[in-house]
């Protein structure tokens, strides 16, 4: 069984994507930026997932966070599906609840700032994210928001940050190959 940790880290977030009809790898950043088109979330649904994942971790959209989820919800369910939800205890298929939160992030938008997520200023979105965090949001039908601030913001910070650049971006030494060389 692949680890996720471990897989993150080693491969740069690079899955194969349906490209005309052919299987070509790409990061998750490469598929953002040849806009290939998703295969479980509608164009709409994925902006407001980037939209939501910029919020999170600055730098989440462009490094594919949507296509990211997308391509992962294909494997839904699966021993080799790397999202964080796989973790959680949450019984497949893992679209229902992506799908869910997004629907009850989309429908608090409308009803808090009369505007689609897509549209959020960057203060509106931080607003928007807090009290998403914090199951303040009037009128939230799906998973609990908190729950799904938690998970979100996981696939966010692993497609940021789960890479070797990620490290470099915070100016950290990726060490992650090497084994201590003590006992704890």
């Amino acid at each position: 069984m692949i680890k996720r940790r471990k897989f993150l880290q080693a491969s740069a977030l690079v899955f194969g994507f349906n490209v005309a009809g052919s299987l070509v790898n790409l990061s998750c950043a490469q598929a953002a930026e040849l806009n290939i088109p998703y295969q479980v979330f509608s164009e709409s649904d994925a902006q407001d997932l980037a939209r939501l994942g910029e919020g999170l971790a600055t730098g989440a959209a462009k490094a594919g966070v949507a296509h990211f989820i997308d391509q992962q919800l294909q494997r839904d369910g699966q021993a080799d599906c790397l999202l964080m939800i796989r973790y959680l205890g949450v019984a497949p298929p893992f679209k229902n609840f992506y799908q869910a939160g997004l629907k009850a992030a989309q429908e608090a938008s409308l009803k808090t700032f009369s505007k689609p997520i897509v549209q959020l200023s960057d203060s509106e979105i931080e607003r928007f994210i807090s009290q998403m965090a914090s199951d303040a949001l009037e009128g939230w039908q799906g998973p609990p928001a908190s729950f799904f601030y938690f998970v979100l913001r996981a696939d966010a910070v692993d497609v940021v940050y789960g890479t070797e650049q990620g490290f470099a971006k915070l100016g950290v030494p990726y060490i992650a190959h090497i084994k201590p060389t003590t006992a704890w």
